[in-house]
C-alpha cells in the first residue's frame, strides 16, 4: 500500500523499539506504534497516522476513522488483533523482507 515509500520499520523487540521503551516514549508492547515528529501514536491512533501518511483513498479512510471517539477505535483494535488469526489466517512462517525492502527496515 505503501507505493512511495514513506513508511520505515522497526521491530519493537529490536534496538529502536527497546530504546524508545526505555526512554518512556512507548509503553509496554504495543501491537503497533506510530511516530512522527516526535510524536508517538499507538493502536487505532497509529493506524489512523498511517493510513493518513499514504496516498488515495487510505487518506479518505483516516480522515472517516478520526470521526469515531478512539475510546471506540481502540476497542475495535483490541477485536480485531484478539480474534486476527481467525479473520485473516495465520502462516507458517515469518515474513522475510526481500532486497526491494530491506532499506525501508530501521534495525
Amino acid at each position: 500500500m505503501d507505493k512511495d515509500k514513506v513508511l520505515r520499520y522497526a521491530s519493537l523487540d529490536g534496538k529502536l523499539g527497546l530504546s524508545l521503551q526505555k526512554l518512556g516514549q512507548i509503553v509496554g508492547k504495543e501491537s503497533v506504534v506510530f511516530a512522527s515528529n516526535g510524536k508517538y501514536y499507538t493502536k487505532a491512533q497509529a493506524v489512523i497516522q498511517i493510513l493518513y501518511s499514504l496516498q488515495g483513498i487510505y487518506r479518505i479512510i483516516s480522515i472517516i476513522l478520526s470521526i469515531f471517539p478512539f475510546f471506540i477505535m481502540d476497542f475495535v483494535y483490541s477485536l480485531i488483533a484478539k480474534y486476527r488469526y481467525r479473520l485473516f489466517g495465520k502462516r507458517e512462517s515469518c515474513f522475510l523482507p526481500g532486497e526491494n525492502v530491506k532499506e525501508l527496515f530501521l534495525d
